[in-house]
């Protein structure tokens, strides 16, 4: 059996009992890290970033979703114009499991954890 010299050392981890479950072994090869994060620092970089910045979007609740289908029905390029788009400045959350997040006077589930 050829092996590579980490698949080596972790069944040598395993024979000495360091490593038994998938717990002990990130433990054992030092994949286990802690970051602590400033949130304070971290929403203020953030809008030190994006000060004067805008990004433009499509506004799916006007006609660009309809001239979208449009164009992929007929092969020719939709024909868009500023009203089908929106200027919105980056926003930013804290994921917390449970906690809303808000976009266009819209609310939604943060539902990563």
């Amino acid at each position: 059996m050829n092996l590579n010299s980490h698949r080596k050392e972790i069944i040598k981890q395993i024979v000495t009992g360091k490593v038994y479950d998938i717990y002990s072994y990130l433990e054992a090869f030092g994949y286990l890290e802690e970051y602590k994060i400033n949130v304070d620092e971290a929403i203020n970089k953030f809008e030190e970033d994006e000060k004067n910045i805008t990004y433009k979007i499509p506004n799916y609740e006007g006609e660009f979703e309809k001239k979208r289908i449009k164009g992929l029905h007929s092969h020719e390029k939709p024909d868009y114009t500023e009203n089908d788009f929106l200027y919105v400045k980056a926003g930013y959350s804290i994921d917390t499991p449970g906690s809303i997040v808000s976009f266009n006077n819209k609310k939604f589930p943060c539902l990563r954890s």
